[in-house]
């Protein structure tokens, strides 16, 4: 068990690691969209503000998952994030669904490893 979540914490903190950074350095070539997800995230990049913050939560969140430290925090911070990808790959662009089922098969399993973390969060 405790390989399963180190290897799910690794991989999913590698993942929002090497995103955001390709945001500010592009070194992954990434796969057009359709023209809906072309559109959001156009008006996203018009903003000025949207896209680099998103960026910058993910470098910081998935840095935490690799150095394994705050692990609970960052995954209370990408739950919606993950979210938000899925649903534009099922409602925008079905070609990245692939890596979003993987991104919340992830979140889902160490939420669950971690489930005792939260329970002071949710008591009534």
């Amino acid at each position: 068990m405790r390989l399963a979540v180190t290897t799910s914490r690794s991989l999913l903190g590698l993942i929002f690691v090497v995103y955001g950074v390709n945001y500010f350095i592009p070194f992954v070539a990434l796969p057009a969209t359709s023209p809906e997800g072309t559109a959001l995230l156009d008006a996203f990049t018009a903003t000025g503000f949207f896209l680099p913050l998103l960026r910058i939560t993910q470098l910081v969140a998935g840095t935490a998952l690799l150095m394994n430290r705050y692990v609970p925090l960052a995954l209370v911070i990408l739950a919606p994030i993950v979210l938000n990808i899925v649903l534009y790959d099922i409602f925008l662009d079905l070609a990245g669904l692939p890596m979003g089922i993987l991104l919340l098969v992830l979140q889902s399993f160490l939420g669950w490893a971690y489930c005792e973390d939260y329970e002071r969060l949710l008591r009534p």
